[in-house]
């Protein structure tokens, strides 16, 4: 199985408005949502089986987590899609990672995934980060046309990148 693929922005400009549907809002990260982040994750089914202990293992309770950073769109006050502005060391203040995009089924097709994504981008925007990046994978075709969208570039860092962006960009239509 081929490793994942990497993508960078190293601008904020042309992003879209978080114009969200009606019922929706945005909102961070607050005390005692690991188990609603859990929730939203395992809604996708293949970003791993989260509870609510696992996820502040995993997230939560590492020195580089952020409350602000870590985004929920909610409708009608439950949250239903998610995403994060990560660092790969606390002390990271250049190149940040969108990390963990995560919309529950029932409510796709309202490109909450591009709402969350943009949240998390202008956060980073906020705080001065030079560059970003996100890992994907090739099957999550959805998931890789909201990116290209929102101007992330492919990283062309293995030696079998050109071959899988030409055949995603074909399978695309792009």
């Amino acid at each position: 199985m081929p490793g994942q693929l990497r993508m960078t922005r190293t601008h904020y400009a042309d992003l879209p408005p978080l114009d969200l549907p009606a019922g929706y809002a945005l909102r961070c990260y607050g005390d005692g949502d690991e188990g609603a982040w859990a929730d939203v994750v395992n809604s996708v089914g293949d970003l791993g089986n989260y509870d609510a202990a696992r996820a502040r293992a995993f997230m939560m309770s590492k020195p580089q987590f952020d409350p602000e950073a870590l985004q929920f769109i909610t409708f009608e006050g439950t949250p239903v899609a998610t995403a994060c502005a990560w660092r790969d060391h606390a002390g990271e203040t250049q190149l940040g990672q969108l990390h963990m995009v995560a919309v529950d089924p029932a409510h796709r097709g309202k490109r909450l995934g591009t709402h969350v994504s943009t949240a998390v981008i202008r956060y980073f925007e906020s705080h001065g980060f030079a560059s970003l990046y996100l890992m994907t994978d090739d099957w999550r075709l959805p998931a890789v046309k909201t990116y290209l969208q929102l101007g992330f570039e492919p990283d062309m860092y293995d030696e079998d990148h050109h071959e899988r962006w030409a055949k995603l960009r074909d399978t695309l239509g792009i």
